[in-house]
């Protein structure tokens, strides 16, 4: 429980930092090329961290015979100081990186997806977390153009050599989520490609109804072509403004999947899955949207005296890990039952 307790307390603190070097191509990792598979965490025909369970979750991993494709962008893993030149994005050959990537966001959050879909993840030069804080807008600018150029090519490459106009769900979490934000615009918002979106899980990041033309929040719990998006913490958490414009932001309840503010019990929550990943946490925390935010009480996990947690950024998955399971599988089940007809 400390680590856990621990990462929920990292998640809360201010990472802002001065930069000390301007951003420059010349010191930018090299692009990873999308034909070879070591440059994709995840790849339904290969064993990888996207294809576990946990041990008490009874909907199993089903990517063998899945009839849609989940292509999820993780968030932000680069935080450490870099012990190499390349100072403001990731490097996909980062052995010690890529481990805690598949460790973290790829067992707690990706695999959520592998009864829904064949899951794809493509491994990408993230922008460093210091590019959310730095005064050096422009290098920060710089650093996330560079992430979004590689997702946008392991994107076409997933088209092009995997898909097979199957349905497809995009997922993302933080940094994941700002670049799925983008590749929803660029590929499905005003694309023949929006008739086959299953949904978009938009989660812990900034989504706004303006970002697109067509796209819509999901209505319900079976809506398809639409995109749901929350961002999680404590009832009494006081943000400065809910968005950089004062723009409402989306903010989905995971417990009903509506966009309306009536409060969801605990008893809703059909588990959690935290720090010990075979262990679902049932009714592990209650959910409300208040404007742009999505509030929970203190969840009721082990060491729930000792938490002071205001800000479940985290956590934004892992704390309704079975509702999301269940929903990303109603999704694909409504959109197949539709092209059927």
């Amino acid at each position: 429980m400390r680590k856990f307790l621990l990462l929920l307390l990292l998640s809360s603190s201010s990472f802002a930092q001065t930069a000390e070097k301007v951003f420059d191509e010349k010191t930018t990792p090299p692009a990873p090329d999308y034909n070879n598979p070591f440059n994709w965490a995840a790849l339904p025909d290969k064993k990888d961290f996207a294809d576990m369970v946990p041990t008490e979750c009874a909907i199993k991993d089903a990517q063998a015979t899945a009839g849609a494709d989940v292509f999820f962008i993780y968030p932000t893993i680069f935080t450490r100081k870099p012990t190499n030149a390349y100072y403001w994005n990731a490097d996909v050959n980062d052995s010690i990186l890529n481990k805690e990537i598949d460790e973290s966001t790829i067992r707690y959050q990706a695999t959520i997806f592998n009864a829904a879909g064949r899951v794809y993840i493509p491994r990408y030069r993230q922008a460093h977390i210091r590019s959310y804080f730095t005064k050096d807008k422009l290098s920060a600018q710089k650093a996330f153009e560079v992430a979004y150029t590689d997702v946008r090519k392991a994107f076409q490459y997933y088209l092009d050599h995997y898909n097979n106009g199957r349905p497809i769900i995009i997922a993302g979490h933080s940094q994941g989520t700002k670049h799925a934000v983008r590749l929803l615009t660029e590929f499905f918002d005003s694309s023949p490609l929006r008739e086959k979106l299953v949904a978009a899980y938009l989660i812990g990041g900034d989504v706004r109804v303006t970002n697109y033309e067509m796209l819509r929040p999901c209505s319900d719990s079976t809506a398809t072509g639409c995109y749901v998006s929350w961002r999680t913490y404590s009832t009494d958490y006081k943000p400065h403004k809910y968005s950089a414009n004062d723009e409402p932001l989306v903010c989905t309840n995971p417990l009903t999947w509506r966009n309306d503010t009536i409060y969801a019990p605990r008893s809703l929550n059909k588990g959690a899955v935290l720090r010990d990943y075979d262990k679902v946490i049932d009714q592990a925390c209650d959910a409300q949207v208040d404007k742009s935010l999505l509030r929970i009480n203190k969840p009721y996990i082990r060491g729930r005296a000792f938490l002071r947690i205001k800000n479940y950024h985290k956590v934004d998955y892992d704390l309704f890990y079975m509702n999301v399971r269940m929903n990303a599988i109603t999704r694909v089940n409504a959109f197949l039952q539709k092209e059927k007809r």
